[in-house]
């Protein structure tokens, strides 16, 4: 009993910092909604606020990394309010990068096209009902030898930054239907744990929406530890062996998105932390 205590002592602990840090974190970000909104644009603040944040951000980031591998932080859950004042309405939530199909994976460093990558795309795309055209746009930009000369010409030549870049050659409604299913972030791997049906349904053309569905219903009354024990899953007895160098049952990046809310004016930071804590990406607007 007293070591069930001690754990959920623990647990404790570790959700107070962290509602610790984010309210902190909110903080400042009212803050600097209220620099805007008074017309006081004072470069030299927003850059201390930005600076601060990146730090608070930095610290989090294992204490969220535990909270997610002990259940206590659901990052597919929707965004929770941290209730500020004064008229200040702030939103934080925590996405599992892992849990998306990463469209960096299309090309291999040697510029060749990954075909086991690309056809888990095309399948990604198929369960969307977006344009399986689009696998192919999206390997050109990163190797223009890879698509077709008028491709060529507008392609980066290099891999995506970030899924934000791929509004510069997907259409805005084919964009906002993929962007919530793929990342730039991570190792590749897909995490059982956390990934949406379309995704699940990209791991191979033998995975059906149904059997998507039950990874999912496995899930929410008992995580994986491990890959294999997607072995577990009906329908999935022979098929989780083929699968075991695709998947995951943890994160190697996941995002912290918080937005604040005063008198019509949003400010939002987005961030992603990879399993080490450390920030690979930040973007304030």
């Amino acid at each position: 009993m007293s070591a069930f205590r001690e754990r959920n002592g623990f647990v404790l602990i570790i959700v107070l910092l962290i509602l610790a840090i984010l309210v902190t974190v909110a903080v400042e970000f009212a803050h600097g909604v209220y620099v805007d909104a008074s017309g006081l644009n004072n470069e030299r603040i927003m850059e201390s606020l930005s600076l601060e944040a990146s730090s608070l951000v930095n610290s989090s980031g294992g204490y969220i990394r535990q909270g997610i591998s002990q259940g206590i932080i659901d990052p597919t859950a929707p965004e929770m309010e941290i209730p500020i004042g004064d008229g200040v309405k702030v939103y934080f939530k925590v996405v599992d990068e892992s849990g998306k199909f990463n469209v960096n994976s299309l090309v291999f460093q040697n510029g060749k096209l990954n075909s086991d990558a690309y056809d888990s795309f095309k399948r990604l795309l198929r369960a969307l009902k977006l344009d399986e055209g689009i696998a192919d746009r999206t390997a050109a930009w990163i190797n223009p030898a890879l698509g077709t000369s008028e491709e060529a010409k507008y392609a980066k030549g290099g891999p995506i930054s970030s899924p934000e870049e791929m509004r510069l050659f997907l259409d805005q409604a084919s964009f906002d239907r993929l962007e919530p299913y793929v990342t730039v972030f991570g190792d590749g791997l897909v995490n059982i744990n956390t990934a949406d049906v379309p995704v699940l349904m990209s791991l191979s053309d033998e995975v059906t929406e149904d059997m998507a569905d039950r990874i999912i219903t496995y899930r929410k009354l008992d995580q994986f530890k491990s890959p294999g024990e997607l072995s577990k899953v009906a329908g999935f007895e022979g098929l989780a062996l083929q699968l075991m160098p695709k998947i995951t049952a943890s994160s190697s990046a996941y995002r912290l998105v918080a937005r604040a809310e005063q008198e019509g004016i949003i400010r939002i930071i987005d961030s992603v932390v990879d399993a080490s804590g450390r920030i690979v990406y930040w973007r304030e607007y």
